[in-house]
């Protein structure tokens, strides 16, 4: 998935930078991509992803602080605290799923 993330974000980033204005064309493509594949990772039930949500806020964090939008940056520090409990929540849950199948 980082693989995929970071080619398509290299890839939009580039056309961004080239053909637009955008201030931080690479970074706004990752947090884009970053979204639409861990979105597909939150379907498939990945516990992964929240690692993935926190690298890809924490970003968006800096992206909204650099254009001085801070309530938007604040309301990203709340996803954060939100992710901790998400990914402790759904290690819980998946952890017991998992031990199952490996006896049967």
């Amino acid at each position: 998935a980082i693989t995929t993330i970071l080619a398509l974000a290299f890839v939009t980033g580039t056309a961004f930078d080239r053909y637009s204005d955008a201030a931080l064309p690479y970074l706004d493509s990752f947090t884009t991509w970053g979204a639409i594949v861990t979105t597909w990772m939150v379907a498939r039930k990945i516990l992964e992803n929240w690692i993935y949500w926190f690298v890809i806020d924490s970003v968006s964090i800096y992206l909204y602080v650099n254009r001085e939008l801070h309530l938007t940056a604040l309301l990203f520090v709340l996803y954060l605290v939100l992710i901790v409990f998400g990914y402790v929540a759904w290690r819980k849950e998946l952890q017991p799923a998992a031990s199952v199948q490996a006896a049967a």
